[in-house]
Protein backbone atom coordinates (compact mmCIF):
# COMPACT_ATOMS: atom_id res chain seq x y z
CA UNK A 1 0.00 0.00 0.00
CA UNK A 2 1.63 3.35 -1.13
CA UNK A 3 1.51 6.30 0.92
CA UNK A 4 -0.64 8.30 -0.10
CA UNK A 5 -3.73 5.25 0.03
CA UNK A 6 -2.46 4.57 3.70
CA UNK A 7 -3.01 8.27 4.19
CA UNK A 8 -6.42 7.95 2.21
CA UNK A 9 -6.98 5.39 5.04
CA UNK A 10 -6.33 7.22 7.44
CA UNK A 11 -8.24 10.16 6.57
CA UNK A 12 -11.21 7.91 6.46
CA UNK A 13 -11.15 6.24 9.59
CA UNK A 14 -10.82 9.84 11.25
CA UNK A 15 -12.52 11.85 8.82
CA UNK A 16 -10.31 14.16 8.45
CA UNK A 17 -7.90 15.45 5.88
CA UNK A 18 -5.48 12.84 4.38
CA UNK A 19 -2.34 12.25 6.49
CA UNK A 20 1.27 12.47 4.00
CA UNK A 21 3.95 11.14 5.76
CA UNK A 22 6.25 13.68 6.93
CA UNK A 23 9.70 13.41 4.66
CA UNK A 24 11.92 14.14 7.96
CA UNK A 25 10.67 10.33 8.78
CA UNK A 26 12.65 9.06 5.56
CA UNK A 27 15.40 12.16 5.47
CA UNK A 28 16.54 11.25 9.26
CA UNK A 29 15.93 7.27 8.79
CA UNK A 30 18.66 7.47 5.27
CA UNK A 31 21.04 9.58 7.59
CA UNK A 32 20.85 7.41 10.56
CA UNK A 33 21.81 4.24 7.80
CA UNK A 34 24.40 6.12 7.08
CA UNK A 35 25.93 7.68 9.90
CA UNK A 36 25.20 4.20 12.02
CA UNK A 37 27.13 2.50 9.21
CA UNK A 38 30.37 4.92 8.91
CA UNK A 39 30.56 4.80 12.07
CA UNK A 40 30.62 1.08 12.80
CA UNK A 41 32.49 0.96 9.83
CA UNK A 42 35.55 2.95 11.47
CA UNK A 43 35.42 1.54 14.40
CA UNK A 44 36.61 -1.29 12.85
CA UNK A 45 39.20 0.29 10.98
CA UNK A 46 40.14 1.94 13.84
CA UNK A 47 40.85 -1.16 15.57
CA UNK A 48 42.88 -2.75 12.79
CA UNK A 49 45.05 0.13 12.81
CA UNK A 50 45.97 0.56 16.02
CA UNK A 51 47.52 -2.32 16.21
CA UNK A 52 49.88 -1.20 13.96
CA UNK A 53 49.43 2.55 14.85
CA UNK A 54 52.93 2.43 17.00
CA UNK A 55 55.31 0.62 14.32
CA UNK A 56 53.80 2.93 11.72
CA UNK A 57 54.41 6.19 14.50
CA UNK A 58 58.39 4.60 14.89
CA UNK A 59 59.14 4.45 11.41
CA UNK A 60 57.79 7.60 10.25
CA UNK A 61 59.69 9.74 12.86
CA UNK A 62 62.85 7.46 12.32
CA UNK A 63 63.41 9.48 9.10
CA UNK A 64 62.70 13.08 10.90
CA UNK A 65 64.40 15.68 11.12
CA UNK A 66 67.45 15.73 14.07
CA UNK A 67 66.31 17.12 17.26
CA UNK A 68 63.14 15.61 17.01
CA UNK A 69 63.84 12.86 19.46
CA UNK A 70 62.12 14.18 22.66
CA UNK A 71 59.10 15.12 20.81
CA UNK A 72 58.95 11.83 18.67
CA UNK A 73 59.07 10.11 22.60
CA UNK A 74 56.58 12.39 23.96
CA UNK A 75 54.35 11.75 20.85
CA UNK A 76 54.92 7.76 21.21
CA UNK A 77 54.26 7.79 25.47
CA UNK A 78 51.16 9.80 24.64
CA UNK A 79 49.66 7.17 22.43
CA UNK A 80 50.24 4.66 24.94
CA UNK A 81 48.85 5.93 27.68
CA UNK A 82 45.65 6.90 25.85
CA UNK A 83 44.85 3.89 24.27
CA UNK A 84 42.56 3.00 27.33
CA UNK A 85 40.55 6.56 26.21
CA UNK A 86 40.85 5.28 22.48
CA UNK A 87 39.19 1.72 23.06
CA UNK A 88 36.55 3.33 25.18
CA UNK A 89 35.73 5.32 22.62
CA UNK A 90 35.36 3.15 19.84
CA UNK A 91 33.14 1.16 22.45
CA UNK A 92 30.27 4.39 22.27
CA UNK A 93 30.79 5.00 18.76
CA UNK A 94 30.14 1.12 18.48
CA UNK A 95 26.94 1.63 20.41
CA UNK A 96 26.07 4.69 19.09
CA UNK A 97 26.38 3.33 15.46
CA UNK A 98 24.66 0.10 16.49
CA UNK A 99 21.63 2.29 17.68
CA UNK A 100 21.53 4.37 14.56
CA UNK A 101 21.72 1.90 12.37
CA UNK A 102 18.77 0.52 13.81
CA UNK A 103 16.79 3.20 14.29
CA UNK A 104 17.11 4.45 10.37
CA UNK A 105 15.82 1.06 9.16
CA UNK A 106 12.81 1.41 11.63
CA UNK A 107 12.23 4.98 10.37
CA UNK A 108 13.17 3.67 6.41
CA UNK A 109 10.10 1.40 6.68
CA UNK A 110 7.93 3.78 8.67
CA UNK A 111 7.34 2.38 11.74
CA UNK A 112 7.14 4.70 15.40
CA UNK A 113 9.53 2.60 16.55
CA UNK A 114 12.59 3.95 14.49
CA UNK A 115 11.16 6.94 16.62
CA UNK A 116 11.10 5.75 19.73
CA UNK A 117 14.90 3.76 18.96
CA UNK A 118 16.52 7.59 17.56
CA UNK A 119 14.81 9.64 20.91
CA UNK A 120 17.03 6.45 22.94
CA UNK A 121 19.78 7.34 20.75
CA UNK A 122 19.67 10.99 21.57
CA UNK A 123 19.97 10.34 25.35
CA UNK A 124 22.38 7.94 25.30
CA UNK A 125 24.86 9.83 22.95
CA UNK A 126 24.69 12.99 24.59
CA UNK A 127 24.76 11.19 28.30
CA UNK A 128 28.06 9.30 26.82
CA UNK A 129 29.63 13.13 25.37
CA UNK A 130 28.92 14.21 28.67
CA UNK A 131 30.41 11.56 30.31
CA UNK A 132 33.54 11.89 27.74
CA UNK A 133 34.10 15.49 28.05
CA UNK A 134 34.21 14.60 31.70
CA UNK A 135 37.04 12.13 31.25
CA UNK A 136 38.93 13.96 29.14
CA UNK A 137 39.06 16.72 31.82
CA UNK A 138 39.70 14.19 35.02
CA UNK A 139 41.76 11.48 32.72
CA UNK A 140 43.16 12.65 29.11
CA UNK A 141 44.18 16.08 30.53
CA UNK A 142 46.02 15.17 33.74
CA UNK A 143 48.20 12.72 31.04
CA UNK A 144 48.56 14.93 28.56
CA UNK A 145 50.11 17.38 30.94
CA UNK A 146 52.19 15.05 32.80
CA UNK A 147 54.08 14.06 29.76
CA UNK A 148 54.33 17.40 28.05
CA UNK A 149 54.65 20.45 31.09
CA UNK A 150 57.63 19.18 32.40
CA UNK A 151 59.76 19.63 28.77
CA UNK A 152 58.48 22.76 28.45
CA UNK A 153 60.82 24.34 31.31
CA UNK A 154 64.13 23.78 29.16
CA UNK A 155 62.53 23.41 25.57
CA UNK A 156 63.75 25.75 22.74
CA UNK A 157 61.61 27.78 21.14
CA UNK A 158 60.97 25.06 17.99
CA UNK A 159 60.25 22.84 20.49
CA UNK A 160 57.77 24.38 22.57
CA UNK A 161 55.63 25.33 19.39
CA UNK A 162 55.98 21.66 18.54
CA UNK A 163 54.47 20.81 22.29
CA UNK A 164 51.82 23.72 22.37
CA UNK A 165 50.46 22.58 18.70
CA UNK A 166 50.39 18.99 20.82
CA UNK A 167 48.67 19.97 23.94
CA UNK A 168 46.14 22.23 22.67
CA UNK A 169 45.64 19.82 19.53
CA UNK A 170 44.64 17.39 22.38
CA UNK A 171 42.73 20.05 24.28
CA UNK A 172 40.85 20.91 21.50
CA UNK A 173 39.82 17.82 19.92
CA UNK A 174 39.18 16.70 23.79
CA UNK A 175 36.34 19.81 24.17
CA UNK A 176 35.59 20.28 20.84
CA UNK A 177 34.34 16.64 19.60
CA UNK A 178 31.59 16.37 22.14
CA UNK A 179 30.04 19.72 21.47
CA UNK A 180 30.21 19.39 17.94
CA UNK A 181 29.13 15.72 17.88
CA UNK A 182 26.03 16.88 20.16
CA UNK A 183 24.47 18.59 17.33
CA UNK A 184 23.09 15.58 15.49
CA UNK A 185 21.66 13.93 18.09
CA UNK A 186 19.54 17.40 19.43
CA UNK A 187 18.51 17.66 15.91
CA UNK A 188 17.13 14.11 15.54
CA UNK A 189 15.16 15.26 19.07
CA UNK A 190 14.38 18.43 17.59
CA UNK A 191 12.44 17.48 14.58
CA UNK A 192 11.44 13.64 15.03
CA UNK A 193 9.04 14.77 18.04
CA UNK A 194 7.00 17.29 16.33
CA UNK A 195 3.09 17.00 16.78
CA UNK A 196 3.33 16.59 12.61
CA UNK A 197 5.61 12.85 12.89
CA UNK A 198 3.24 11.93 15.96
CA UNK A 199 0.05 12.80 14.54
CA UNK A 200 1.13 10.47 11.20
CA UNK A 201 2.29 7.93 13.47
CA UNK A 202 -0.98 7.46 15.66
CA UNK A 203 -3.12 8.01 12.14
CA UNK A 204 -1.54 4.64 11.38
CA UNK A 205 -2.01 3.09 14.32
CA UNK A 206 1.50 2.48 15.72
Amino acid sequence: MSDVDQAAMSAGLTGGPPILEPKRIKVFGVMHIVFGGLGLLMSVGSVVMMQFQRAILEKTQSASAPGMEEYNRVSLDLMEKMKPMTYLGLVFTVILGSLLLVAGINLVKSRAKGVKLSNIYTYVSLALKFVGLILFFVMTKPIVDELIDPLMTDADTLMKTQLNVLKYTQLATGVLTPVIGAIYPILVLALLNKPIVKRFFAAQGQ
